[in-house]
């Protein structure tokens, strides 16, 4: 019998919301490769994950033992229904609704529905994989899951905006969150996960994903989402010419540009200096 334990998990959500639809009205096609075309948006609006706006999670998850140890679970692969695999190195993630805003009034919902009804929705030995010539894993109806989410803390929020990759003209904005979620029913080993896609018209569920899920420090999960990140600017000497031009730069975040210079505070002409010494870059 497989031991089993309480847990918890971070929780990273995020919500996009899109601007300029006249620029998506002009799309008509789409091709591998190319921009989603206006059918796939609408299907979008249709399920509630996007009305100009959509979400995505990205969750840690670890014990309730573990999580005072700074132990969390990460999912370093998955496999394909098909049998191919890829290699991940990362954290839960599940698209989520509009109709959950606010999020401090669904939080609790948001997420259950991540580790119960997603990517951890049904738990296996760590030994489930598909081989060659074995069909994949049947859907199960009478499965119950273990899992069980006992406490959510929410943890932070930032926000990314950037030019949207699937629809030419539109700017995608991101609105990110970090909740560390308590769950019970957790094994106290590495294990994987089950991932079913949704009822065709006959009512089959096809096999979407197998992950797997390991028990690691927290300190060694950043690194890898470090080392996974990209770096979209560097700011260093030679970028600006004068201070007024990085001052406008960093009007674009949340940043209190009105107390730069009083009191204490260094100005953002100081910054520039500092910038162009290569003392600082940003």
């Amino acid at each position: 019998m497989t031991s089993m334990a309480s847990g918890a998990g971070k929780l990273a959500l995020t919500y996009v919301s899109y601007s300029g639809m006249s620029a998506l009205l002009a799309v008509s096609s789409h091709h591998p490769g190319q921009p989603l075309a206006v059918p796939p948006f609408a299907a979008y609006l249709k399920l509630d994950t996007t009305k100009l706006m959509s979400w995505q999670p990205s969750p840690y998850v670890s014990s309730v033992e573990n999580y005072s140890r700074g132990i969390f679970l990460f999912n370093t692969w998955q496999q394909y229904g098909d049998g191919r695999t890829r290699t991940r190195n990362g954290l839960l993630s599940e698209k989520l609704q509009l109709s959950e805003m606010p999020l401090e009034e669904n939080l609790h919902e948001v997420c259950r529905r991540a580790v119960t009804e997603e990517e951890m929705q049904r738990v296996v030995d760590a030994s489930t994989t598909i081989q060659p010539g074995y069909p994949a894993p049947a859907y199960d109806p009478s499965y119950k899951t273990p899992l069980r989410v006992v406490d959510e803390i929410f943890l932070d929020h930032t926000v990314e905006i950037e030019q949207s990759k699937s629809y030419p003209g539109l700017v995608t904005v991101y609105h990110l969150y970090t909740v560390d979620i308590l769950c019970t029913g957790l094994p106290t080993l590495n294990f994987n996960t089950l991932e079913y896609e949704a009822p065709d018209e006959a009512g089959h569920r096809k096999l979407k994903y197998i992950h797997a899920w390991v028990w690691m420090k927290f300190e060694s999960i950043q690194r890898y989402l470090f080392e996974g990140s990209v770096l979209k600017e560097r700011i260093t000497k030679g970028t600006f010419t004068s201070p007024e031009q990085l001052r406008d730069w960093l009007a674009q975040f949340d940043i209190d540009l009105h107390s730069y210079g009083t009191g204490q505070l260094k100005s953002v002409a100081e910054l520039w200096k500092e910038v162009e010494a290569e003392k600082t870059h940003l």
